[in-house]
């Protein structure tokens, strides 16, 4: 959503590139949403939602604060620019950390037995480690 309102006219003047792309990215972003909240769990729902709305409080703060406080685009789009470029380092760095410490977290396995269909006389039961 930062860069989409970097995109608008009232803070950035042409940038309709910057605006296409990232008002497609959140279309599609809108709909994953949107199928997501269809079929997640009561409990996934509401957390979604909650931080859906955190994220409309702060988006409506920052367009505030922005439009009535900086009064020219250079300075318009300094500010978001500068915010965008913060919120994208934090997004890249915790994937690079998401992808370092991947494979160092314990996993918690469970033990699930399966039938077989072997001989009635002899008994063996197949035993398989699920991740959750």
């Amino acid at each position: 959503m930062l860069w989409v309102f970097y995109g608008l006219p009232l803070v950035h003047p042409n940038s309709t590139l910057v605006i296409t792309i990232n008002g497609v990215g959140l279309a599609i972003e809108a709909a994953y949403l949107i199928l997501f909240l269809v079929y997640a769990p009561n409990r996934k729902r509401l957390w979604v939602l909650a931080v859906l709305a955190l994220e409309a409080v702060l988006m409506a703060a920052l367009v505030l604060g922005v439009l009535l406080g900086a009064h020219t685009h250079d300075s318009r789009s300094m500010i978001v620019g500068i915010l965008c470029v913060i919120a994208n380092t934090c997004i890249v760095a915790q994937l690079i950390l998401y992808g370092c410490y991947y494979k160092s977290t314990p996993k918690k396995a469970k033990n699930v037995e399966l039938p077989t269909i072997a001989d009635k006389t002899v008994s063996t039961n197949v035993s398989i480690a699920v991740e959750k």
